[in-house]
């Protein structure tokens, strides 16, 4: 039940990574821009691995340790590699369920936040609970991750098995899409298995609970 700024929260996300992770040595100047559907930052850096940076691959290196331990002290961060999970976590209740923010790592950082024209004026204090629920069903919060969207887009009524779960989804790590794709779900009864009496059952399925199915109808991308 408590309030929170979700575009503060966003907007400090983005400018204290801009000064945790920023390459001093270059003389590109950052850009912060707002546009009526977007937010989008651009900032100097030392690319790890060019690609676009997702909750799949997020592998953390801390540039500037120096600085991040300052804005540790001070409460605007928290360890490495929150910044991101936050933008996963915040973006779709602020924006939609089905937004989420895009990282492309390279020699310019940049990072894209999708907006929706119906969303609270910045700085509006915003309940979290309701936020979510407006768009989703019933009983479903803020705890639907970007994972276990993912894993209802590729799901239906008849249900699929963890290996064709893997393919569809492009996973290779059986026990990460249990944890936190299949299992999260469950627990949110958006999905269940063909055969609850047997759980290790090598013909085991998952498939979609009505909740499921409505909720995978409302999200749906068009």
């Amino acid at each position: 039940m408590q309030r929170i700024s979700l575009s503060s929260n966003i907007c400090r996300v983005i400018i204290v990574n801009m000064l945790m992770h920023r390459e001093f040595s270059s003389s590109l100047i950052p850009r912060f821009i707002i546009e009526k559907d977007r937010i989008i930052t651009e900032n100097a850096n030392k690319a790890q691995m060019p690609d676009e940076i997702t909750l799949e691959n997020l592998s953390p290196l801390s540039k500037n340790p120096m600085i991040a331990k300052v804005f540790r002290e001070i409460g605007f961060a928290e360890e490495l590699g929150s910044g991101t999970r936050n933008l996963y976590k915040y973006v779709p209740m602020y924006s939609g369920i089905s937004a989420k923010p895009t990282m492309m790592d390279g020699d310019i950082f940049r990072v894209t936040i999708p907006l929706d024209d119906d969303v609270p004026a910045a700085g509006e204090n915003v309940p979290v609970a309701t936020q979510v629920t407006e768009q989703v069903t019933e009983q479903v919060t803020e705890q639907v991750a970007p994972q276990v969207i993912r894993l209802l887009r590729v799901l239906e009524e008849t249900g699929l098995s963890t290996k064709e779960i893997l393919e569809k989804l492009d996973l290779r790590h059986r026990p990460t899409l249990v944890s936190d794709y299949i299992k999260p779900a469950i627990e949110l009864g958006l999905i269940e298995m063909t055969q609850p009496d047997s759980p290790k059952s090598p013909t085991q399925k998952y498939r979609l609970t009505e909740k499921g199915i409505a909720f995978k109808t409302r999200t749906k991308q068009p």
